[in-house]
C-alpha cells in the first residue's frame, strides 16, 4: 500500500470517528481544539453538538444532526437533506468541482477541489478575532440548523455564542 493510499485509510478512519462522535448526543471529555471531538451546548431552548476547528468531511461521509443529514456527496456538492429523505434543503452548489469539506482554524468552513482550490465558504474566516479569546465552532443544533458560531469566555460583555454563518435550515 502506498503512502497516498494509506493516508487516505488514515483519514477515512478518523472521518468515521468524528461521524460517531458528532452523530451521539454526549459530549466527548477532550479539550478544545482536539480533531474529531464534540461537546454539548444550548442557546436557550436549542441544544447542539458542535466541534471547535479543524474537522473534516471526506466524499461520501456525512454527519446526522436533529432532523437533518449533512453529506458531502461523492458529486462534490455539501447538501443538507431532510433525514429520511431525498429532499434537499440546503446545497453549496459545488457539484461537479468540491471534494472535502473542511471547517479551518481561522473558523472558515470551506468546500475545497481535489486540488485544494476552495469552490464555497462560510465567509466566517477570522470573524471570532475580537481581542477576548473568542473562537470558532461549528454547531450541529437540534433544531436542524448547521452554524458557525463564535464562542465567547465567560467573562466576556458577549453572550456565549454568537452566529456568524447558518445553513437557514432550522425546523426542517
Amino acid at each position: 500500500m502506498n503512502l497516498r493510499s494509506r493516508l487516505g485509510a488514515v483519514l477515512g478512519a478518523l472521518t468515521l470517528g468524528l461521524i460517531a462522535i458528532l452523530s451521539t448526543a454526549s459530549p466527548a471529555s477532550a479539550g478544545v481544539g482536539n480533531p474529531g471531538t464534540s461537546h454539548r451546548g444550548n442557546i436557550g431552548t436549542v441544544g447542539f453538538n458542535y466541534s471547535y476547528a479543524t474537522q473534516w468531511l471526506n466524499p461520501g461521509n456525512s454527519w446526522d444532526f436533529g432532523n437533518s443529514h449533512l453529506v458531502m456527496q461523492n458529486d462534490g456538492n455539501l447538501v443538507i437533506y431532510k433525514k429520511g429523505t431525498s429532499t434537499a434543503k440546503w446545497a453549496s452548489g459545488t457539484s461537479g468541482s468540491g471534494n472535502w469539506l473542511k471547517f479551518q482554524t481561522d473558523g472558515n468552513l470551506v468546500v475545497y477541489s481535489s486540488g485544494n482550490v476552495a469552490k464555497w465558504a462560510s465567509g466566517t474566516n477570522n470573524k471570532c478575532k475580537t481581542g477576548v479569546n473568542a473562537f470558532p465552532v461549528l454547531a450541529l443544533q437540534d433544531d436542524s440548523n448547521f452554524v458557525v458560531y463564535c464562542k465567547y469566555p465567560p467573562a466576556s460583555l458577549q453572550p456565549a455564542y454568537v452566529a456568524k454563518w447558518a445553513s437557514n435550515t432550522a425546523g426542517i
